[in-house]
This record gives structure tokens, C-alpha cells and sequence, in this order.
């Protein structure tokens, strides 16, 4: 009898511990299917978000925020930007200036080189090399005695000039973005942009003795460059500089 008993409780013990194996078998298997289900889906959330976002299109005339953030991940910056020149950010900070025909002055900033200098134009390469990244100013002389009708367009208002220069702007032509003018001169600064570069232009007449002169400033960056260190706002100094000679 006492044989018989160990051996009922023998069976019943080995019984007991098969349970709760097979407990814990359970639960590590249910634990490592809920990791995969977790994970597949974490993936698929990730892969939707980064569907979404890179899909949706940007919207608005300031679409080269959105481009300037999002293109260089794609695309290389020395095909679509120009290429850095050897010491980009050798910039002391400091500007030179210039006088152009003899007629204003604009400064540009001292690692600007100049590419050509000819008694009615001056041009400079920026701190990017490419055409994209020059930087003009020039003046031509002139018979009209106001701006609007050396621009050719008597008549306008400056808002309505500025709409009708942007279509005249490069690579099919840009969004006008606005206009203002200067401090102390009788000069004003258009904005334009479109999907390769952003502009910021001058135009000012002057009167230089007998002579009246169509004055321009010209400076731009391709869209990628606009906001990257700040540069719209060291073009914004430059033309910010024009003054009469």
C-alpha cells in the first residue's frame, strides 16, 4: 500500500511540473508572438508615415522651405546647388564696397570674387560656385524720367510691375513675392522665386549729371541655398547697401 501511494504521487508531482512547463511554454510562446505582431506593427507605421510625408506635395509659393529641407537627403547639392569653393566658411563677416558706373555703391561680402568688372557692370561669384550663385550689378543709361516707365510699364503700380517681372524671370518665370523699398533712396526691392532659385532685385533710377540711369542689384541663390546659413539674409544686406556715389 505505502508503495502503491508513492508511486500515485510520484505520477502526481511529475503530472504537476509537465502543468507548469507547459504554462510557462505557453507564455513564452504567446510573449514572442506578441513581440512580432508589435513589431510588424511598428514597421508599418513607419513605412506609412514616411509614405505620407514624403508624398505630400508642398503647397504654396514658399514650396523651396519645404525643398531646401527635404531634396538634399535625395539629391547631391553639387548638382543642383553649385559646388562649395574651397573655403566657404572663411567669411570674416566683413563686406567690401563697390562703386558701379560711377553712379552707387553696393558691398558685397569680402569672400565675394569678383568675375568681371566693366565700367557699367560689376559681377561676383558668391561663396557657391555655378551661375546661380552670381551676383550683378550694373546700370545702363536711360531716356525715362521714372522708374515705372524705364521698367517699361507706365501706367503700373509697383505691385502690378512686380507681377509683370516675374514673368520675365528665369526658367519659365517666378512667383512675385513683394515689394519694398528702401531706406533714404528712392530704390525698391522685388522678391521672386520659383522652384530653382530665389531672387532678390534692385531697380532704382539715378540721376548722374545730365544722364539718367536704370540701376539694378541682383542677387540670388538657388532655393536649396535660401535659408542654409542664413544667406537671404547677407543677400538682404547687399542690396540693403545700395547708395548713391
Amino acid at each position: 500500500l505505502t508503495l502503491t501511494l508513492r508511486h500515485h504521487c510520484s505520477h502526481i508531482a511529475m503530472a504537476g511540473r509537465g502543468c507548469v512547463l507547459s504554462q510557462r511554454r505557453a507564455m513564452v510562446l504567446a510573449g514572442r508572438q506578441e513581440s512580432r505582431l508589435l513589431a510588424a506593427a511598428l514597421l508599418a507605421l513607419a513605412t506609412w508615415h514616411s509614405l505620407v510625408f514624403l508624398s505630400a506635395p508642398a503647397s504654396g509659393p514658399r514650396r523651396e522651405m519645404v525643398l531646401g529641407g527635404l531634396l538634399p537627403l535625395a539629391l547631391p547639392q553639387a548638382a543642383h546647388a553649385g559646388l562649395a569653393l574651397k573655403n566657404p566658411l572663411g567669411w570674416s563677416g566683413g563686406f567690401v564696397e563697390y562703386t558701379v558706373a560711377d553712379a552707387f555703391k553696393v558691398s558685397m561680402p569680402d569672400n565675394y570674387k569678383v568675375l568681371e568688372q566693366q565700367p557699367m557692370k560689376t559681377v561676383w561669384q558668391g561663396d557657391r560656385q555655378g551661375e546661380l550663385n552670381t551676383m550683378v550689378a550694373q546700370a545702363k543709361v536711360v531716356e525715362e524720367d521714372t522708374l515705372e516707365k524705364a521698367l517699361g510699364m507706365d501706367g503700373k503700380n509697383l505691385r502690378d510691375i512686380g507681377e509683370q517681372l516675374s514673368n520675365k524671370r528665369p526658367f519659365g518665370g517666378s512667383d512675385f513675392m513683394g515689394v519694398e523699398k528702401l531706406e533714404g533712396v528712392d530704390a525698391y526691392r522685388f522678391e521672386f522665386v520659383n522652384d530653382k532659385i530665389h531672387e532678390y532685385i534692385l531697380y532704382a533710377l539715378v540721376n548722374k549729371g545730365s544722364q539718367k540711369l536704370l540701376c539694378t542689384v541682383l542677387t540670388r541663390a538657388p532655393g536649396l541655398l535660401w535659408t542654409n546659413g542664413n544667406r537671404y539674409q547677407t543677400l538682404g544686406k547687399i542690396v540693403g547697401s545700395f547708395a548713391l556715389a
